[in-house]
């Protein structure tokens, strides 16, 4: 039987969970950019935002670990 050897996961390099960016609508100006009449502070007059969102590694499902055989 083949020994089996943990190994950091390539996917998520052993955080067990992969950050993924999401644009969402800017809260301050609805999307517009301009807040009466100004550039949004928040989004920079872009209309969204950029949110990080962290998801469990489908690789290792969150371990951090894989098993290889060696």
């Amino acid at each position: 039987m083949a020994e089996m050897n943990k190994q950091p996961c390539p996917e998520c390099h052993g955080t067990g969970n992969i950050a993924s960016d999401v644009q969402e609508e800017c809260p301050t100006c609805g999307g517009s950019g301009k807040v009466l009449g100004q550039t949004c502070n928040k989004c920079h007059g872009m209309g969204s935002i950029t949110l990080t969102e962290e998801k469990t590694c489908p690789t290792c499902k969150g371990s951090g670990y894989i098993l290889e055989k060696y």
